[in-house]
């Protein structure tokens, strides 16, 4: 049988959600008939470089931002031979269509993981781009949006297509689990005493569509209706170098290192969802939250605000408006308790059955 060739372009390797999922589509692959190449636009860190590396596939990565035309060469170079280009995020699926049809690619693939297309929240260009890509959507062979709301939203605008599908995020529940011990293991990262304490968690990243000021004031109301609570945050960008946060931090009459530890990126997240008393989703938009599935998947107790696809998660006495701070308090209050210790999410968010679904989607004729 012959190999299906296909190439999957995204902006970056970072640690975010389309970057999670695609390389989820490589790791629990199905069809051992396709091989998968993976270009990066070379945007951000590369966090999943060497991961995706690991699972045997190839990973090239060109500096669109550098060497614009140079890129625009390299990658149509790559798409000789290629059966399908899988195109991640609004960049990508601009260069991905441009390039894909110049080199006659058969099947091209925009996936959509987005679901506030407002001015205010989001770069100018992104905004623009979001409406240019309407006109073009038609000459795509399919898209695949990570939520209803999303597809609801991009549709309003003008994108069309014969071929949209639905394909909600998963989560790795053999990674994402409950760990026994994950108050103790906590205590050695924060270097305090932990016996007393609420911990209130937020993984996130420094970015306005996370509304992280929302997060720190909501705390700020939190602890002053009870001393014995500690935020505890993670995530790109939200750390001790950070110094926007720290101002932040300190203007909401909190004390970092005491009243809440920033820590950065984190490769251990199963250990802070377990040993957290309540997590919290604060963002302006999502479309379909990996951490929210993540944290439900340790055990977490979880509040989140209405955004995406949460109101399909969260039961909606959890769930609050976005930007709305003293709101989210009360519910946070309301919902800190101890935690779980068992799994909450269904056989809907199975990372398998999700990459199941979006690999019939690629290999769809």
């Amino acid at each position: 049988m012959k190999t299906i060739k296909v190439v999957h372009l995204i902006i970056g390797l970072g640690k975010g959600g389309a970057e999670t999922m695609l390389y989820n589509v490589i790791k629990f692959k199905q069809n051992t008939n396709v091989h998968h190449t993976v270009v990066s636009l070379g945007v951000g860190d590369d966090y999943y470089f060497k991961k995706l590396i690991n699972l045997g596939e190839t990973v090239r990565v060109l500096n669109i931002r550098r060497r614009p035309f140079r890129t625009f060469v390299e990658l149509c170079n790559l798409l000789k031979a290629t059966d399908i280009i899988d195109c991640w995020m609004y960049h990508a699926n601009f260069i991905g269509l441009i390039c894909g049809k110049i080199k006659g690619v058969k099947k091209i693939i925009w996936n959509v993981r987005h679901s506030d297309i407002s001015y205010k929240n989001n770069k100018l260009l992104t905004f623009i781009l979001i409406r240019m890509l309407a006109m073009f959507s038609r000459l795509v062979n399919c898209i695949a949006y990570n939520g209803k709301q999303s597809k609801k939203v991009h549709e309003e605008i003008g994108w069309k297509n014969k071929n949209t599908f639905v394909v909600n995020n998963g989560v790795d529940a053999d990674f994402y689990h409950y760990v026994d011990n994950g108050r103790e293991n906590l205590e050695k990262i924060l270097g305090t005493g932990l016996s007393d304490k609420k911990i209130v968690l937020s993984v996130s990243k420094w970015s306005p569509i996370k509304d992280v000021p929302n997060f720190i004031k909501a705390m700020a109301l939190l602890k002053s209706r009870n001393k014995k609570i500690i935020g505890v945050m993670c995530g790109t960008n939200i750390d001790k170098e950070n110094h926007e946060l720290q101002k932040l931090i300190k203007k909401n009459n909190l004390v970092l290192n005491k009243d809440i530890y920033c820590l950065g990126q984190r490769n251990d997240l199963p250990v802070f969802y377990s040993a957290c008393d309540l997590y919290v989703l604060h963002s302006l938009g999502e479309a379909f939250p990996n951490a929210l599935i993540e944290a439900l998947s340790c055990g977490a107790s979880c509040v989140a605000t209405n955004v995406g696809e949460v109101a399909e998660i969260l039961d909606k006495e959890r769930i609050v408006a976005p930007g709305t701070p003293e709101e989210l308090c009360k519910v946070m209050e309301k919902y800190l308790r101890t935690i779980n210790k068992k799994k909450v999410f269904c056989d809907a968010f199975d990372m398998k059955q999700c990459v199941k679904k979006y690999e019939d989607i690629i290999l769809m004729r």
